[in-house]
């Protein structure tokens, strides 16, 4: 698992950030998710975190990462809406 996660996390919406990535040792997506009500400063991001999320999928399979990038994207508008994630 050699290469696994950027350095830079990627703001979705002002409070929710998505690390992503792939790992060649994976055959299937994986997406973990958490929130923090006291939020998470982390750097490159003006607003802290309240949602959080990891993607990491297989490198041989960039559709299968685009579809959980959807379902990442219906997460975040949720989290924004509705304050918690699914």
């Amino acid at each position: 698992m050699e290469k696994v996660l950027p350095l830079d996390p990627v703001e979705l919406t002002p409070g929710v950030v998505l690390f992503h990535g792939h790992c060649d040792e994976l055959e299937t997506a994986v997406i973990l998710s958490g929130t923090s009500r006291d939020g998470v400063a982390l750097p490159g991001i003006k607003k802290k975190a309240h949602a959080l999320f990891v993607l990491v999928s297989p490198e041989d399979k960039p559709a299968q990462h685009l579809h959980a990038l959807t379902k990442v994207a219906y997460m975040a508008r949720e989290f924004q809406r509705h304050g918690h994630i699914g």
